[in-house]
C-alpha cells in the first residue's frame, strides 16, 4: 500500500540520509491522476459569476452561462425557454418560441458558422460567442439575416441566446437597447462564399426617444458610417475559420479578430476548441 511505501522509505532515509525509494509509479496511474485534474489543467473552467452580477443580470433580462456548455444553450432550438419579463411585456412573446434552422448549415462552405463560433482576438469584446445557425438564410441572394439579441416577431422564430457578450454593465443595457431597436446583422456573401459583407439594420427611432419594439429594422447603416466584412482564411474550406475586419467613417478596414469555430453544428468539438479553453476568461451574458 501507499502507507507502507512511505514508511519502507522513512526508515530508509533515517539509516541512510538518502531516499531509495520505489520504483516510478506506472504510467496508466499518472494517466488517471492527470484525468482527474485535466479540466483545471486545460482551462476548460470559467470565472464563475459573483452575487450581484447574477442579480443585475436577472433584474435586465438578461441570463449569465458557461460558454464551455455553449454547445447545449446555444445550439438547441430553445423550445421549451421561457421568456423573459422584457420579452413579454416589451416584444409580445408571451410562451416559449422553438428557434428555426437558419438552413446555412446545408451549405458545406459555410456549415461552420452554424456552429458555435468565438471571436478569437485583442477587441473590447473579445471571447464573445455567437451561432448563424438560427435565423433567416436565403441561398439564391446568398443572405442571412439574423436578429442579434432578439427583437419583435422577426417571422423566423425564437431569436435570443445566440449572440454572447461580456458579463459587464453596459451590455445589460444595450443589449436590451438593441432589442428594442431590433437590431440586426445581414451577412451577403460572395459567389464563392470566401468573403461577407455584413450590414447592420435597425430602428433608429430608439436614439430619438421613439422606442417602439413592433417597429421592424427598417434602416440599414450606410457603410461609409460603419462596415464589417469577413474573409475566410487560408486553408478553410467549411466556414471554420475567417478574418472580421472593420471600417469607420469610411477609413479602410482593418484586421479585428479572428472568427473560429470551436463546436460543430451538431455540438461536437470543432477545430478551434483549444482556443475557447485559452481565450474565455469568463461566464457569457445571453438574452432570453
Amino acid at each position: 500500500s501507499s502507507a507502507r511505501a512511505a514508511s519502507e522509505a522513512a526508515a530508509r532515509l533515517s539509516t541512510s540520509g538518502r531516499v531509495e525509494g520505489p520504483a516510478a509509479p506506472p504510467p496508466e496511474l499518472l494517466r488517471r491522476a492527470m484525468m482527474q485534474y485535466e479540466p483545471v489543467l486545460k482551462g476548460n473552467s470559467c470565472t464563475p459569476a459573483t452575487a450581484f452580477q447574477s442579480a443585475v443580470a436577472a433584474c435586465c433580462c438578461l441570463q449569465i452561462r458557461d460558454p464551455f456548455q455553449s454547445n447545449e444553450w446555444m445550439l438547441s432550438d430553445n423550445a421549451t425557454q421561457q421568456p423573459s419579463m422584457f420579452e413579454r411585456f416589451c416584444l409580445c412573446q408571451c410562451g416559449p418560441e422553438a428557434r428555426t434552422l437558419s438552413g446555412i448549415e446545408k451549405n458545406p462552405k459555410l456549415r461552420g458558422l452554424a456552429g458555435v463560433t468565438l471571436q478569437d482576438g485583442a477587441h473590447e469584446t473579445a471571447g464573445s460567442l455567437q451561432t448563424l445557425k438560427w435565423g433567416m438564410y436565403d441561398e439564391s441572394k446568398k443572405e442571412l439575416t439574423l436578429s442579434v439579441f432578439g427583437g419583435f416577431k422577426p417571422g423566423y422564430g425564437g431569436t435570443t441566446g445566440q449572440w454572447t457578450e461580456p458579463v459587464e454593465a453596459q451590455w445589460c443595457f444595450l443589449m436590451n437597447l438593441a432589442r428594442c431597436a431590433n437590431f440586426t446583422y445581414v451577412f451577403r456573401f460572395d459567389e464563392d462564399y470566401k468573403r461577407a459583407d455584413i450590414d447592420i439594420e435597425g430602428n433608429i427611432g430608439v436614439f430619438c426617444c421613439c422606442c417602439i419594439p413592433c417597429c421592424p429594422a427598417w434602416f440599414r447603416v450606410p457603410r461609409w458610417v460603419c462596415h464589417y466584412d469577413m474573409i475566410q482564411t487560408d486553408g478553410s474550406t467549411d466556414g471554420t475559420a475567417w478574418n472580421r475586419r472593420s471600417s469607420v467613417c469610411g477609413a479602410e478596414k482593418t484586421f479585428t479578430y479572428k472568427l473560429v469555430t470551436v463546436y460543430n453544428d451538431e455540438g461536437q468539438k470543432g477545430p478551434f476548441y483549444n482556443r475557447l479553453e485559452e481565450v474565455v476568461p469568463q461566464v457569457q451574458m445571453i438574452s432570453f
